[in-house]
């Protein structure tokens, strides 16, 4: 199959386009594909940002560019956002509306569910003076509370 935009190379790839609410699929060579993806992201939300990354520096640690990292929306290392935060950090912003992650970690969110049913079994433990079973209830809250 013949790239759709040149009509010349082989189709390697394609990019599937949405305009007025009809997705198009179109099978381009690499050359052409790499040139719509470049012409997507210069016109996209990160344009402010994309003329501002052609020192594209390189993470110390991993070598990911910043460029990369605007063609991918992967960081390559934790390191990353240090060595690259004064670029990164408003490519974030624009992303989350926030530089900082301010959600739980994964598997949090049942240990919470399980701190709740514990404490409202110590009020009842409490309530029914069984203190031997608040006891027990309170150290299980406590080393739940640690972990988190």
């Amino acid at each position: 199959m013949f790239c759709e935009n040149c009509k010349i190379n082989q189709a390697s790839g394609y990019i599937e386009e949405s305009k007025a609410g009809i997705k198009r699929r179109l099978n381009l060579c690499a050359k052409c594909l790499n040139k719509k993806e470049q012409m997507i992201l210069e016109t996209s939300m990160f344009s402010p940002f994309f003329a501002a990354s052609s020192t594209n520096h390189a993470c110390l640690s991993c070598g990911t560019t910043l460029n990369s990292i605007l063609n991918t929306l992967f960081v390559g290392c934790p390191d990353c956002y240090n060595g690259l935060g004064e670029e990164l950090n408003p490519i974030i912003k624009n992303l989350q509306n926030a530089v900082s992650h301010a959600g739980t970690r994964p598997g949090e969110g049942g240990l919470r569910e399980e701190l709740k049913q514990l404490k409202l079994q110590l009020a009842q433990a409490v309530k029914e003076e069984r203190f031997e079973d608040a006891a027990i209830l309170k150290r299980r809250i406590n080393e739940k509370e640690g972990k988190i």
